[in-house]
Parts: C-alpha cells; structure tokens; sequence
C-alpha cells in the first residue's frame, strides 16, 4: 500500500489473507507496521471474527502515559 497508495486493492488483498487465515481457524493479528491499521480503518468488514493487536496504537498509548508523567517508561509495558 504504502508504495502505490492503492487503501481499495490493498484492502481487497488484507481480506483475502485474514480469510485465508480464518480458514486455518486463526483469529488474531499482529498490525505490525501503521499501513495495516489504515486498511482496517478504511474497511472493518474485512475485520469480522479477528481480534488485532495493534502496535501503533500501543506504542502511542505508552508515550502519552509517559508524557503525561502517568507512569515511567520502565512501568510502560505495565500499562498499555
């Protein structure tokens, strides 16, 4: 995606793998780079019966927390 910028086709192509995946009864996914949690966001009907572990999202949470002064960065994993 991130090389043609085509959400559309990378979206049809992200479902196919989940499905693919869902066949093989695996339910949950590691969004492991920003571009996958933009294809979900763009399309959650591909997202059905997968539960995703989005490392973007916790990453943020953990800066925030320590920016906020919320927690320490050593404490982090303790709270995302």
């Amino acid at each position: 995606m991130a090389k043609g910028n085509d959400l559309e086709g990378s979206a049809k192509l992200f479902g196919e793998i989940l499905n693919s995946l869902k066949a093989k009864n695996i339910t949950t996914v590691l969004l492991g780079c920003t571009e996958m949690n933009l294809i979900v966001t763009h399309d959650p009907t591909i997202c059905k019966g997968m539960t995703f572990l989005d490392t973007t999202k916790t990453l943020a949470k953990a800066v925030a927390g320590i920016g906020k002064g919320e927690f320490s960065i050593e404490d982090a994993p303790n709270h995302v």
